[in-house]
């Protein structure tokens, strides 16, 4: 009886362990149907996405695949930050040549890059921000360019919650 019982735990554990890895699995498989489809500019692949929060914890679970990630944030009068979009985004390597030119749709863009200094330029209502990131050893950069509102309608902006 012993021997039955250390058989039907063992085959529990098996069992337990095997749900596990498969619902692991399904929830990468998840992440990765509720993301937007992988874009190309050239050499250069990318996403634009989160809108929604499906579409935002699966941008979030990617992002670590890429080397920049960028976040466009609207600061509302009282101080809440708000994701936005309609960003002009242009990225350009050292030597002054765009690797990316688009418009993010959407508050999160991700990009595939490779190691070297870029310039990054955001225009949301004709205000530009710039910065200067560099991508290395595959230590992923984020940056967060912000915005005062500039939307009257609460509708179009969703609150960005850390």
């Amino acid at each position: 009886m012993n021997r039955i019982h250390r058989t039907r735990a063992a085959h529990t554990a098996l069992s337990a362990a095997l749900a596990g890895v498969f619902s692991f699995a399904a929830a990468g498989a998840l992440a990765a149907t509720d993301a937007p489809p992988e874009q190309r500019a050239g050499s250069i692949e990318y996403r634009v996405g989160g809108i929604g929060a499906a579409e935002a914890e699966a941008m979030r679970r990617l992002s670590s695949e890429y080397p920049l990630t960028l976040t466009f944030v609207e600061r509302a009068p009282d101080g809440r930050n708000m994701y936005t979009a309609g960003v002009g985004v242009t990225i350009t390597d050292s030597s002054g040549n765009a690797q990316l030119e688009t418009k993010a749709q959407a508050p999160l863009l991700m990009a595939e890059l490779p190691d070297g200094r870029y310039t990054v330029s955001a225009t949301l209502g004709g205000d530009t921000k710039t910065r200067e990131v560099k991508v290395s050893n595959g230590q992923p950069e984020r940056v967060v360019f912000v915005w005062p509102q500039q939307s009257p309608d609460p509708r179009q902006l969703s609150r960005l919650d850390p």
